[in-house]
């Protein structure tokens, strides 16, 4: 027997009607589909229209114990960014279950993304693909070398960014300049 169909009482309270479905992406899943058949090895798509948090670790951890250890694995990623340490769990939950991790970036992967893609084996982006600098959360103490603190591990994690490290130096000379 059929499990009985959603309703929705109309706005005027009596009258009961079946609820629409929502339409799904069909033509999204039709690419993963593709993507899949043409690599030979299954792909996850982690299309995050808000920031990743650790809310995102059960539903990964749900798919990847349905699909198994996996030798090879491939995530396409579109990430506004979140929290570095849901990041970089998620990663690790990901290499649990998966021997070799590509990552593609169609378009962008900022921030914690960023962080999580380089946790790939192989990371695969386009021409206009992005990925961002990484910038911690971290809390401001009322410390002033605390405070002090925070500007400096930013602005070293994004002169990683750089593109060399001569890049980075001359970055910093001119901001020591600019800040005395």
């Amino acid at each position: 027997m059929a499990p009985p169909k959603p309703v929705r009482r109309s706005r005027a309270g009596g009258r009961k009607r079946p609820a629409k479905a929502k339409p799904r992406n069909t033509y999204g899943a039709k690419l993963i589909l593709q993507l899949e058949k043409r690599l030979g090895f299954p792909v996850i798509a982690y299309y995050a229209r808000a920031e990743i948090t650790g809310r995102d670790i059960r539903p990964l951890y749900r798919l990847l114990t349905a699909m198994g250890k996996q030798a090879r694995a491939a995530i396409v990623l579109q990430s506004p960014g979140g929290t570095a340490d849901a990041s970089q769990s998620l990663a690790n939950l990901l290499h649990q279950y998966v021997g070799h991790l590509d990552v593609y970036v169609p378009t962008f992967a900022n921030s914690a993304a960023t962080l999580f893609a380089c946790h790939a084996d192989t990371l695969y982006m386009g021409p206009t693909s992005e990925l961002s600098p990484i910038d911690p959360q971290v809390p401001i103490d009322n410390s002033p070398t605390e405070r002090e603190f925070q500007n400096f591990a930013k602005l070293r994690l994004n002169m990683l960014f750089a593109g060399s490290t001569e890049g980075a130096h001359r970055a910093c000379v001119l901001l020591g300049i600019v800040a005395t």
